[in-house]
């Protein structure tokens, strides 16, 4: 299995690619959305990981790009991938999520959690 780590963070990419690499076969990392889409549309992806708060496309933006594709233009199936976004929301908020997204982890997020 592939997973897309996208975080404009170079040490939460490198984080969160050790924490997953035993569940993963390999990692593909991206530094903003932009360039997660670009990714996309050049490698097989079982699994995406975002970054909630991102420069040019935030996490839920890019979901909901990856939700409305065809699937002719990504890699991955657009309606199936899991995509699960890493941000901080607060109580009040959480229940304004987008239904494009498959899960959300509260930041900081332990090793546990997130495997």
């Amino acid at each position: 299995m592939v997973l897309l780590v996208v975080d404009q963070n170079e040490i939460n990419l490198d984080l969160c690619r050790r924490m997953l690499s035993p569940i993963f076969d390999s990692a593909i990392l991206a530094r903003n959305g932009v360039e997660a889409l670009e990714l996309l549309s050049s490698h097989r992806v079982d699994f995406i990981l975002a970054n909630l708060e991102m420069p040019m496309i935030d996490g839920f933006q890019l979901a909901k790009i990856i939700r409305s594709c065809d699937g002719g233009r990504l890699r991955c199936d657009p309606q199936t991938t899991p995509i699960v976004i890493l941000g901080s929301i607060d109580e009040r908020h959480l229940s304004q999520i987008p239904p494009d997204i498959s899960g959300y982890l509260q930041i900081p997020v332990d090793k546990n959690t997130l495997i």
